[in-house]
């Protein structure tokens, strides 16, 4: 047989081998998550995560069509939100997932469809990848397909899908740490070159995939590290230097799609706090309880709710960290096997790097899931400071991470190489019954995963813009718009008007992310609470053309504002049907002014703020001298200051309100640098020192 015959036998090989992998995880997918694939076009929600990351999925494929996604402020100033900068820096940009979301919505024209599609094909993805990352570190197909499961199916990723749909896109990180074990083992250009690329896919993947990975790979070099060092091998530094710089290649795409979030979160001053913090982080309850959906579990998971100390309106979504039994097992097996056979050959370099690189990531991901303070088994509050505080304070990786226990996300890498590996030598011990041996276990491992759930939830405001409305509607496109009314205070409701925006193409002062300005808050409650002459005034400051009032959802909210309001609605109405009245703001209509900054806003004090007896934030206090609005839209939220003290020069940013009103007075903040304490940092701190504001 000639060379090239051989070749294209292999490769014949490896394609059923790949389409076979990929036809288990589509059926275990389906198995699992069932009878979500069989409501692919009709599953949806009007409130909460899941919609929010579909409409950035929409947003995305909208921004590459248009062109918009290459202006990176333009891109970034997304439409909701509007009129606030770096509005698509509240959440997760989403990017590399749009990529493969765009294709499946350009070609079926199926919103809810294209996200459903995708949210499936994201589990397997996740198999795949897992499958191929295991099968390098444990050669047995049947052990990797195990371990695949494990990492793709488990109780933390089932009871969050598909909401999170942004923690679904977990796919590149285990061949992140694929090639970072290959690239810290041989330092070389192929590997350096693979290496960068799956860092940057996975970053592009979900920022929280970026922060995990950031914070793992330097504690997964450390055996090769140490064994270089004790070596005195310097050559090896060197290659690994050199090779490292091919990572420059990709550092243009990482920073066009991650510098907005450092610029946003250091202008307004970002931080989660600790309190924060400790409330998502793990106790050690946590790790026994399975989710409440579970077939098997489910009466464990009430007897675990009932004695848990943590109530919230989700008391579960960021606390589910069971295990199941057979992947403890598995683990334990592997871990035992493991230790054994590193006994054995100590001089195995190879295995001990293997083996000592997977256990510090399984010790430490489990380490900081407990967050900054120890909380025992189950308290709300401990004092015993954990290595995560640590990392939290002095390093601004952790300074928009709100939950601690996703870190169990990193933990199923390696518990899922050990299970393989686990299950490998329980093969290797039943050569004879290992297929049977495989089935029991799949079986198992699908039993202890299935849950009950019937995905029978869709989108009212979907099911409302048929193509026929949406034609009506066709006027709203490229349009500024506000809707009422505002669900206060159930602001994840107001993803309602996200789904709304990807049938209509307007930009909309109304969303729903991870964080919502608190300026944003007092503007849109004041406007729920009565649609009157000055909020409609404020709404034209802010660039706002039409008004929605959603009279299906306002109810008897509706008869009241008519009553009071009747005559100016009827002035400014443009459209309305049985479900909606439509107001345009025309400019003849409650005309309006607008201010300048430096010609009508005066300075009446200021103060600097010190923590720690350091400098770190100053307040303004400013007042609108004439009868006008002053809108901060866009880059006129942040006014660059430089700030004098002691003849040190600090230069930072005044961010000022979305909105300040004719002869208001308000305080404006802005931040020297990072804020880090238990509570409220800028209501908790003492004024040290007065200064004035320096030109």
């Amino acid at each position: 047989m000639s060379l090239p015959v051989r070749m294209t036998e292999r490769w014949r090989k490896k394609v059923w081998e790949f389409l076979g992998i990929t036809s288990l995880g589509g059926i275990l997918t389906a198995i699992l998550t069932w009878p979500f694939v069989a409501r692919l076009s009709v599953f949806y929600q009007d409130s909460g995560d899941y919609p929010t990351n579909g409409w950035i999925l929409w947003y995305n494929q909208w921004a590459i069509k248009t062109g918009r996604i290459f202006h990176q402020t333009d891109y970034f100033n997304a439409t909701q939100f509007h009129p606030f900068p770096y509005s698509l820096a509240y959440a997760d940009h989403l990017f590399l997932p749009s990529l493969i979301f765009s294709p499946l919505y350009w070609l079926t024209h199926q919103f809810i469809f294209s996200v459903n599609f995708f949210a499936f094909l994201t589990l397997i993805l996740s198999f795949l990848s897992s499958y191929y990352v295991i099968h390098y570190f444990v050669p047995n197909k049947p052990a990797s397909l195990l371990g695949a499961a494990i990492y793709t199916f488990n109780p933390q990723t089932l009871f969050v899908f598909p909401d999170y749909l942004n923690l679904m896109n977990k796919y590149f990180l285990p061949p992140t740490f694929l090639f970072a074990y290959c690239y810290f083992k041989n330092p070389g250009w192929k590997n350096a070159m693979f290496f960068s690329l799956f860092f940057t896919l996975n970053a592009l993947s979900s920022i929280y995939f970026l922060v995990l990975a950031s914070i793992f790979l330097p504690l997964f070099f450390l055996p090769f590290l140490i064994q270089k060092l004790v070596q005195k091998n310097y050559n090896y530094f060197l290659s690994f230097f050199k090779y490292s710089l091919l990572g420059i290649l990709f550092l243009p795409l990482l920073l066009y799609f991650n510098s907005p979030y450092l610029s946003f979160t250091k202008k307004e001053g970002i931080v989660r706090n600790l309190d924060l913090q400790s409330f998502y982080s793990a106790r050690l309850i946590d790790w026994f309880l399975p989710d409440p959906d579970s077939l098997l579990y489910h009466r464990l998971a009430e007897k675990v709710q009932r004695i848990k100390a943590v109530k919230s309106s989700f008391p579960n979504a960021d606390h589910v960290l069971f295990l199941n039994v057979i992947p403890w097992l598995l683990a334990g097996i592997g871990i035992f096997m493991g230790i054994k056979i590193l006994r054995r050959n100590q001089r195995d370099t190879s295995l001990s790097l293997f083996f000592c690189s997977w256990m510090i990531i399984l010790c430490v991901s489990f380490i900081l899931a407990l967050g900054p303070y120890f909380l025992g088994w189950n308290h709300n509050y401990g004092s015993i400071k954990l290595p995560f505080y640590y990392l939290y304070k002095f390093s601004p990786i952790l300074d928009g991470m709100r939950t601690p226990t996703r870190f169990q996300y990193v933990f199923y890498l390696p518990f899922s190489v050990f299970a393989a590996y686990g299950a490998a030598s329980l093969f290797d011990h039943k050569k004879k019954a290992s297929f049977s041996v495989f089935m029991v276990l799949l079986a198992l491992l699908i039993l202890e995963n299935y849950t009950v759930k019937s995905y029978a939830s869709t989108s009212s405001i979907l099911m409302e813009l048929t193509d026929s409305k949406k034609r009506q509607l066709s006027f709203l496109s490229g349009e500024t718009t506000f809707h009422l009314p505002v669900f206060w205070p159930d602001l994840f409701k107001n993803s309602i008007y996200l789904n709304w925006s990807t049938q209509t193409g307007e930009s909309t002062l109304n969303g729903y992310s991870g964080y919502i300005p608190e300026d944003w808050k007092a503007l849109v409650k004041g406007m729920d609470d009565d649609l009157n002459e000055d909020a409609i005034k404020q709404l034209k400051a802010l660039g706002i053309r039409f008004i929605i009032l959603h009279k299906d959802l306002m109810k008897e909210r509706y008869k009241a504002l008519l009553e009071k309001h009747g005559s100016l609605y009827k002035e400014l109405a443009f459209y309305e049907d049985d479900k909606n009245l439509i107001l345009k703001l025309r400019d003849e209509v409650l005309p309006i002014q607008k201010c300048s900054f430096y010609n009508d806003i005066a300075q009446e004090g200021f103060a600097f703020f010190a923590i720690d007896g350091l400098p770190s934030y100053f307040q303004a206090t400013l007042r609108n001298t004439k009868d006008c609005y002053l809108c901060s839209a866009g880059k006129d939220r942040y006014w660059p200051v430089t700030l004098t003290l002691s003849n040190e020069r600090y230069p930072s940013f005044l961010r000022l309100p979305i909105l300040i009103l004719p002869h208001q007075k308000i305080s404006a903040v802005g931040f020297i640098r990072r804020i880090k304490t238990e509570w409220n940092t800028v209501n908790d701190a003492q004024i040290k020192l007065t200064q004035p504001l320096s030109p």
